[in-house]
Protein backbone atom coordinates (compact mmCIF):
# COMPACT_ATOMS: atom_id res chain seq x y z
CA UNK A 1 0.00 0.00 0.00
CA UNK A 2 1.06 3.62 -0.38
CA UNK A 3 0.92 6.57 1.96
CA UNK A 4 -1.09 8.51 2.85
CA UNK A 5 -3.19 5.77 4.44
CA UNK A 6 -6.92 6.47 4.66
CA UNK A 7 -10.07 4.94 6.11
CA UNK A 8 -13.65 6.21 5.81
CA UNK A 9 -14.92 3.46 8.20
CA UNK A 10 -17.71 2.35 5.88
CA UNK A 11 -19.04 -0.96 7.21
CA UNK A 12 -21.82 -2.73 9.11
CA UNK A 13 -22.87 -1.34 12.49
CA UNK A 14 -21.15 -3.06 15.42
CA UNK A 15 -18.17 -4.40 13.48
CA UNK A 16 -14.96 -3.98 15.48
CA UNK A 17 -12.15 -1.91 13.97
CA UNK A 18 -9.75 -4.87 13.32
CA UNK A 19 -12.62 -6.88 11.78
CA UNK A 20 -13.50 -3.91 9.58
CA UNK A 21 -9.93 -3.85 8.26
CA UNK A 22 -7.18 -6.28 9.28
CA UNK A 23 -4.58 -3.50 8.89
CA UNK A 24 -5.85 -2.08 12.20
CA UNK A 25 -4.32 -3.48 15.41
CA UNK A 26 -5.57 -2.39 18.81
CA UNK A 27 -3.13 -1.00 21.39
CA UNK A 28 -5.79 -0.89 24.11
CA UNK A 29 -9.58 -0.75 24.43
CA UNK A 30 -11.97 -1.11 21.50
CA UNK A 31 -13.53 0.79 18.62
CA UNK A 32 -16.51 -0.25 16.50
CA UNK A 33 -18.16 0.94 13.32
CA UNK A 34 -21.42 2.85 13.72
CA UNK A 35 -23.28 4.72 10.94
CA UNK A 36 -20.17 4.43 8.71
CA UNK A 37 -18.01 6.21 11.29
CA UNK A 38 -15.64 5.05 14.03
CA UNK A 39 -17.14 4.94 17.54
CA UNK A 40 -15.43 4.62 20.92
CA UNK A 41 -16.39 1.36 22.65
CA UNK A 42 -14.59 0.94 26.00
CA UNK A 43 -16.48 2.30 29.00
CA UNK A 44 -14.31 4.52 31.20
CA UNK A 45 -11.09 3.49 29.47
CA UNK A 46 -8.41 4.80 27.13
CA UNK A 47 -8.55 3.46 23.57
CA UNK A 48 -6.06 3.36 20.71
CA UNK A 49 -5.37 1.41 17.55
CA UNK A 50 -2.69 1.70 14.89
CA UNK A 51 -2.44 1.08 11.14
CA UNK A 52 -0.11 -1.72 10.02
CA UNK A 53 -0.81 -1.60 6.28
CA UNK A 54 2.09 0.80 5.68
CA UNK A 55 5.46 1.59 7.24
CA UNK A 56 5.66 5.07 8.73
CA UNK A 57 8.74 7.25 9.11
CA UNK A 58 9.49 8.52 12.61
CA UNK A 59 8.24 11.97 11.52
CA UNK A 60 4.56 11.42 10.79
CA UNK A 61 1.04 12.84 11.03
CA UNK A 62 -2.52 11.62 11.47
CA UNK A 63 -5.87 13.40 11.25
CA UNK A 64 -9.52 12.61 11.95
CA UNK A 65 -12.83 14.46 11.63
CA UNK A 66 -15.08 14.71 14.69
CA UNK A 67 -18.26 13.24 13.20
CA UNK A 68 -20.52 13.24 16.27
CA UNK A 69 -20.13 13.66 20.01
CA UNK A 70 -21.75 12.71 23.30
CA UNK A 71 -21.52 14.33 26.71
CA UNK A 72 -18.68 12.10 27.87
CA UNK A 73 -16.40 10.59 25.22
CA UNK A 74 -13.60 11.90 23.04
CA UNK A 75 -11.92 10.67 19.84
CA UNK A 76 -9.02 11.76 17.63
CA UNK A 77 -5.83 10.88 15.76
CA UNK A 78 -2.66 9.33 17.20
CA UNK A 79 0.97 9.03 16.10
CA UNK A 80 3.98 6.86 17.00
CA UNK A 81 1.77 4.09 18.32
CA UNK A 82 3.73 1.09 19.59
CA UNK A 83 3.51 -2.23 17.79
CA UNK A 84 1.13 -4.79 19.29
CA UNK A 85 -1.07 -4.38 22.34
CA UNK A 86 1.03 -1.76 24.14
CA UNK A 87 -0.64 1.47 25.32
CA UNK A 88 2.11 3.78 24.03
CA UNK A 89 1.38 6.68 21.64
CA UNK A 90 0.91 10.44 21.27
CA UNK A 91 -2.61 11.71 20.69
CA UNK A 92 -5.09 14.55 20.53
CA UNK A 93 -8.77 13.84 21.12
CA UNK A 94 -11.93 15.92 21.25
CA UNK A 95 -15.63 15.79 22.05
CA UNK A 96 -18.48 17.86 23.45
CA UNK A 97 -17.83 16.86 27.06
CA UNK A 98 -20.40 18.61 29.24
CA UNK A 99 -21.35 20.66 26.20
CA UNK A 100 -18.07 22.58 26.44
CA UNK A 101 -16.27 21.11 23.44
CA UNK A 102 -13.14 19.70 25.05
CA UNK A 103 -9.78 18.86 23.40
CA UNK A 104 -6.84 17.20 25.16
CA UNK A 105 -3.26 16.81 23.85
CA UNK A 106 -1.31 14.00 25.53
CA UNK A 107 1.04 11.03 25.58
CA UNK A 108 0.34 7.53 26.84
CA UNK A 109 3.49 5.57 27.71
CA UNK A 110 2.94 1.93 28.71
CA UNK A 111 -0.48 2.91 30.05
CA UNK A 112 0.62 6.05 31.92
CA UNK A 113 -1.41 8.98 30.51
CA UNK A 114 0.11 12.48 30.70
CA UNK A 115 -1.55 15.64 29.37
CA UNK A 116 0.45 18.36 27.63
CA UNK A 117 -0.73 21.76 28.85
CA UNK A 118 -4.32 22.56 29.79
CA UNK A 119 -7.68 21.55 28.34
CA UNK A 120 -8.54 23.35 25.09
CA UNK A 121 -12.17 24.33 24.59
CA UNK A 122 -14.29 25.00 21.53
CA UNK A 123 -14.44 21.58 19.82
CA UNK A 124 -17.41 21.08 17.49
CA UNK A 125 -18.76 18.39 15.19
CA UNK A 126 -17.05 18.46 11.75
CA UNK A 127 -13.83 19.93 13.15
CA UNK A 128 -10.76 18.21 11.70
CA UNK A 129 -8.08 17.37 14.25
CA UNK A 130 -4.49 16.53 13.37
CA UNK A 131 -1.34 15.66 15.29
CA UNK A 132 2.19 15.49 13.93
CA UNK A 133 5.49 14.36 15.38
CA UNK A 134 8.64 15.95 13.96
CA UNK A 135 11.69 14.87 15.94
CA UNK A 136 10.88 15.82 19.53
CA UNK A 137 8.37 18.51 18.48
CA UNK A 138 4.70 17.56 18.71
CA UNK A 139 1.93 19.78 17.35
CA UNK A 140 -1.86 19.52 17.53
CA UNK A 141 -4.08 21.24 14.94
CA UNK A 142 -7.76 22.06 14.51
CA UNK A 143 -8.99 22.79 10.99
CA UNK A 144 -5.42 23.37 9.80
CA UNK A 145 -4.37 25.80 12.54
CA UNK A 146 -2.00 24.91 15.39
CA UNK A 147 -3.75 24.80 18.77
CA UNK A 148 -0.90 23.40 20.89
CA UNK A 149 2.75 22.42 20.62
CA UNK A 150 5.25 20.80 22.95
CA UNK A 151 8.55 18.92 22.97
CA UNK A 152 8.87 15.38 24.27
CA UNK A 153 11.32 12.53 23.66
CA UNK A 154 9.47 9.63 25.30
CA UNK A 155 8.31 7.99 22.05
CA UNK A 156 10.62 8.09 19.04
CA UNK A 157 8.93 5.82 16.47
CA UNK A 158 5.82 3.79 15.70
CA UNK A 159 2.72 3.85 13.51
CA UNK A 160 -0.06 6.38 13.01
CA UNK A 161 -3.51 5.55 14.35
CA UNK A 162 -6.59 6.63 16.28
CA UNK A 163 -7.30 7.19 19.96
CA UNK A 164 -10.27 7.88 22.24
CA UNK A 165 -11.85 7.46 25.64
CA UNK A 166 -15.09 5.87 26.96
CA UNK A 167 -17.99 4.04 25.29
CA UNK A 168 -20.66 6.27 23.81
CA UNK A 169 -21.79 8.02 20.64
CA UNK A 170 -18.59 10.03 20.11
CA UNK A 171 -17.47 9.15 16.58
CA UNK A 172 -14.74 10.05 14.07
CA UNK A 173 -14.53 9.82 10.30
CA UNK A 174 -12.21 10.26 7.30
CA UNK A 175 -8.94 9.20 8.95
CA UNK A 176 -5.72 9.97 7.08
CA UNK A 177 -2.07 9.48 8.00
CA UNK A 178 1.33 9.73 6.36
CA UNK A 179 4.91 10.87 6.65
CA UNK A 180 5.96 14.49 7.05
CA UNK A 181 7.81 15.96 4.08
CA UNK A 182 11.59 15.99 4.50
CA UNK A 183 13.05 19.38 5.31
CA UNK A 184 15.11 21.12 2.62
CA UNK A 185 18.64 21.71 3.92
CA UNK A 186 20.53 24.70 2.52
CA UNK A 187 24.14 23.77 1.71
CA UNK A 188 26.07 26.92 0.68
CA UNK A 189 29.36 25.12 -0.03
CA UNK A 190 27.81 22.78 -2.59
CA UNK A 191 25.97 25.70 -4.22
CA UNK A 192 29.19 27.71 -4.47
CA UNK A 193 30.99 24.78 -6.12
CA UNK A 194 28.14 24.39 -8.60
CA UNK A 195 28.23 28.11 -9.44
CA UNK A 196 31.97 27.98 -10.14
CA UNK A 197 31.50 24.95 -12.39
CA UNK A 198 28.92 26.85 -14.38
Amino acid sequence: MALPATDAFTDTNGVTLPTHNANWVMNNGAFQIQSNTLQTNSAGAEIAGHWTGDTFADNQYAKLTLASASAAGVIGPAVRCAAGATATYYGVYSGTVGGAGLTQFFKNVAGTWTQFGSNIFGAAVNDIYMIDANGTTLTAYKNGSSIATTTDSAITSGSAGVTGFDSNTTRGDDWEAGNLAAAVVYQPYQMAVQMRMD
